[in-house]
């Protein structure tokens, strides 16, 4: 059994923060329906067609129906759908789904125990809930940039969406399991709002305890720069690679001072006046071995010490193969085994599992509307008429 087993979810988003979030919940079992629009892929860039085609492996353990929701009969089959599910998920922006005939008032009219989330940039009011944006507006809004910053005290733009998959995917499917667990107890639905600039702000939760605690000292303050810090940063082995040193607290610091060979270091921590001195001294020893070798030393030290993997090092790493984090599925378009991010919540009596590979639009559309009762005729029917796809 699946954590989530019997849970119907209709997914109305179409890129990262709800694909992760659903990729999230049908993982645990919950069946995941993609309501999508058949767009011909001549009509789309190359370049986004393959960013597309990229985040797609985001939909694995889900199925697509191809349904045009402009159409009188798309909207009554997704209401029909609604009447049965138990969540659905929409990525618009505040008041678009009403015009669709597809907001919470609407669905809950239909179904009332139906638990509604709507995921967007900035939430649903707000002086800058219609705005657009993405990922970067999030983490900018948020005091995100602010603390990632290059040696010439430049911004700098994570490689991975913090806003997105951690204030936005993550909480969304949070969200839905906790409106979910309610439902148990009250027999309602509820609709939840998700502002992914919301996510991004909390996930700064500390950084923003730490400033308001001491804002000369903060997180936002040059002082704890990582190019400045000896006890928290990224140090340059020989041969060009590079290892994290994260000894903040004192019994580890003392450890990688000892292990370096340079215990009169050991009191220096936080010393703010001989923070560079101590930088420069670590940064000569560090050069003098290999990043694998430093590891396989500090290691055996008790300090809090990796390896700065790249993507593909990443995935060959011991540890994220032991725990299952880098599987393969078969690709239903290739037929190839595709790599793909494990599941990283480890329930021990009802875990993940990667059942499906991600669908092809419209994949499903035959299947979800007979198991709704729709003739083979009337299936064609709508076909022909471009209400499905």
């Amino acid at each position: 059994m699946l954590a989530l087993e019997g849970i119907k979810v209709l997914d109305l988003t179409m890129v990262i923060p709800g694909q992760f979030c659903t990729m999230l919940l049908a993982d645990m079992g919950a069946e995941v329906i993609k309501v999508e629009r058949y767009i011909p892929e001549e009509l789309v860039p190359k370049p986004i067609l393959d960013r597309l085609r990229a985040t797609r492996r985001l939909d694995r353990n889900k199925k697509s129906i191809g349904l045009n929701l402009k159409s009188k009969e798309g909207l009554q089959l997704f209401h029909e759908l609604a009447r049965g599910a138990d969540a659905i998920l929409e990525g618009y922006r505040p008041q678009v789904t009403k015009g669709m005939g597809i907001d919470y008032d609407t669905i809950n009219g239909i179904n009332p125990k139906i638990v509604y989330c709507s995921l967007s940039g900035f939430g649903q009011d707000g002086p800058y809930k219609n705005l657009p944006g993405f990922d970067l507006s999030y983490i900018a809004m948020a005091g995100v940039l602010d603390v990632i910053r290059d040696k010439n005290e430049f911004p700098v733009i994570p490689s991975n969406f913090i806003g997105d998959i951690a204030g936005g995917g993550m909480l969304a499917a949070l969200g839905i399991t906790m409106a979910l667990l309610a439902r148990e107890r009250t027999g309602k639905g509820q609709y939840i709002d998700i502002g992914i600039a919301d996510g991004a702000i909390a996930v700064m939760a500390q950084a923003f305890a730490m400033h308001w605690f001491d804002q000369e000292n903060s997180i936002t303050s040059d002082t704890v720069h990582i190019e400045k810090q000896a006890d928290y940063g990224v140090y340059e082995t020989k041969g060009g690679g590079y290892v994290s040193i994260a000894a903040i607290i004192p019994q580890f610091w003392a450890s990688l001072c000892k292990a370096l060979g340079h215990e009169e270091l050991i009191f220096d921590q936080g010393n703010v006046e001989k923070r560079q001195q101590v930088r420069n001294v670590l940064e000569d020893v560090f050069r003098t071995k290999t990043r694998d070798e430093w590891f396989d030393i500090l290691t055996q030290c008790d300090v809090p010490v990796a390896k700065v993997h790249d993507l593909d090092e990443a995935a060959e790493c011991p540890q994220f193969i032991q725990r299952n984090m880098i599987v393969e599925i078969e690709n239903p378009v290739s037929k190839k085994r595709e790599k793909q991010v494990g599941i990283p919540i480890k329930l021990s009596d009802t875990p993940g599992a990667l059942r499906t590979s991600p669908p092809v639009t419209g994949q499903h559309t035959d299947e979800i509307l007979r198991n709704m009762g729709i003739s083979v005729s009337e299936i064609n029917k709508l076909r022909e008429t471009k209400v499905i796809h």
